[in-house]
């Protein structure tokens, strides 16, 4: 299926009714938790197009916002050609966290979670560049 015949087959009886029925098991975005909203998509797990029409099991499919969705594929690109590019986008979120939230509101849930800190985020507390080596 090229993209123009996706298209018309997202305009579909089939497909809509088939989307309804999925909205009936769910009323949230799945990667955020967040209510769907209007325009909300039915995402395709199985990107590949010989399958596109294939409705036969709902798990193939996951109810996403619209930018949640964009998101996801643009993630995609990505994780197909490199695994630990999540890894370092963790890296990433948690230091971003850290940066604006303060290192001590970062040290009080580690402090929870483990027990105690650890060294590197003691030394990021006054704010030394502490990158893990790779």
């Amino acid at each position: 299926m090229n993209y123009k015949q996706r298209q018309d087959f997202r305009k579909t009886r089939k497909w809509k009714e088939f989307k309804c029925k999925c909205r009936l098991h769910t009323s949230k975005d799945f990667i955020t938790k967040k209510p769907l909203e209007r325009g909300w998509n039915l995402h395709h797990l199985d990107l590949n197009v010989c399958r596109y029409d294939d409705l036969s099991d709902m798990n193939r499919f996951m109810p996403l916002n619209a930018k949640t969705h964009e998101i996801i594929h643009e993630l995609y690109k990505w994780y197909s050609k490199d695994h630990k590019v999540l890894d370092r986008i963790k890296i990433t979120l948690d230091k971003m966290e850290e940066y604006t939230n303060g290192p001590t509101q970062r040290l009080s849930i580690l402090d929870k979670e483990l027990g105690t800190a650890s060294d590197t985020v003691h030394a990021q507390q006054d704010r030394k560049s502490v990158h893990p080596a790779e």
